[in-house]
């Protein structure tokens, strides 16, 4: 039972449901290039790690305020101890560009300026500049990276998009509005569909649906802002 809560705390620290959704963007740009399965997977656990590890950093660092306004987070309630999810941003944030290595250094390079922006934006998120634009840049080179893992990546302006989408997801964030920030999230899984279902048809679409529907009922668990 120990194990079991232990697990549970991390995938909460780890914003399991919106990881999912971090994930679906570069997997989505891979199939919309033709690449193999093993490569969509691979460009999937690259994405959902770099956030993983984000967000837990992000914890990790904001232990202490949280521990006045965010009592119920798992580093303040006692859930995960600041060494282990020290540990586990790290491990997860390293993981993201050895598994791209596994596809090209060149994508490997992409997600480690992934990893990159979101610790910057962990560190920085209080200048409210930055908190946008780094935010944003995190998942639009998550995006880009899986476009840049095919020879000659296409629909450059999808992670433009994504950009955008993001800015407007923070705006919310600020203003509280919990609601928007949690169906915008799972919209990110709904453009990846959505793009794929315009290219390639349904039977392709159908995954990242999926992982929108996932992103959501497991948003009732894991708190996803």
């Amino acid at each position: 039972m120990r194990i079991c809560g232990g697990i549970w705390a991390l995938c909460e620290l780890g914003r399991i449901g919106n990881a999912l959704t971090a994930g679906s963007g570069p997997a989505a740009a891979a199939v919309l290039c033709g690449l193999p399965l093993s490569v969509v997977l691979r460009l999937f656990f690259c994405g959902f790690c770099a956030y993983v590890g984000g967000v837990a950093l992000n914890d990790f660092l904001d232990r202490k305020e949280d521990a006045i306004r965010r009592p119920e987070r798992p580093i303040p309630r006692g859930a995960v101890s600041p060494k282990t999810a020290a540990l586990f941003a790290f491990a997860n944030l390293a993981a993201s560009p050895i598994i791209a290595l596994s596809v090209s250094y060149k994508v490997a390079l992409w997600f480690v300026l992934v990893c990159l922006l979101a610790v910057g934006y962990d560190v920085l998120k209080r200048i409210l500049v930055m908190r946008f634009l780094l935010m944003g840049g995190a998942r639009g080179v998550n995006w880009a990276a899986g476009l840049f893992a095919a020879s000659f990546p296409s629909l450059i302006w999808a992670p433009f998009v994504v950009f955008c989408w993001t800015l407007l997801l923070t705006f919310a964030g600020l203003k509280g509005w919990h609601i928007v920030v949690t169906a915008g999230i799972v919209g990110f899984c709904v453009f990846d569909g959505g793009v794929v279902l315009w290219r390639l048809g349904w039977t392709n679409s159908l995954p990242f649906f999926g992982l929108g529907v996932l992103a959501g009922i497991s948003g009732r668990f894991f708190k996803m802002a």
